[in-house]
C-alpha cells in the first residue's frame, strides 16, 4: 500500500473499511491453497502529516485486527520518514 497518494480528508471511515475489505478479499482470491498467511507491506515514502488522519487510523487497525486478524501474519512499515515514526509511536 502506497499512503503518498492518500488523502484522508477524501473519504469517509466507512469508505476506507469498504476499501480495506475489498482489498483483503483480492489477497484471499489470489493467493494459492497452500498460502494461508500474508504479510502487509506499508510503503510510507512521501508520506506526512497531510495523509494521517487518527480517526482513520484507528478505524482501518480496528478492522484488520477483529476481522482478518487470523490470516495475516505480519505488517511492516517501510520508508517512513520522522512525521510518520512519530504517529507510529502515539498509535
Amino acid at each position: 500500500m502506497l499512503f503518498a497518494r492518500w488523502k484522508p480528508e477524501q473519504q469517509t471511515e466507512e469508505e476506507l473499511t469498504r476499501y480495506f475489505c475489498w482489498q483483503m478479499d483480492q489477497l484471499a482470491v489470489n493467493m494459492k491453497n497452500t498460502v494461508d498467511q500474508y504479510v502487509f507491506v506499508y510503503d510510507f515514502e512521501g508520506c506526512g502529516y497531510a495523509n494521517f488522519s487518527l480517526s482513520h487510523a484507528k478505524t482501518a487497525f480496528k478492522f484488520l485486527q477483529t476481522v482478518y486478524c487470523d490470516r495475516q501474519y505480519c505488517s511492516c512499515l517501510i520508508r517512513q520518514n520522522w512525521t510518520m515514526q512519530a504517529i507510529n509511536s502515539l498509535v
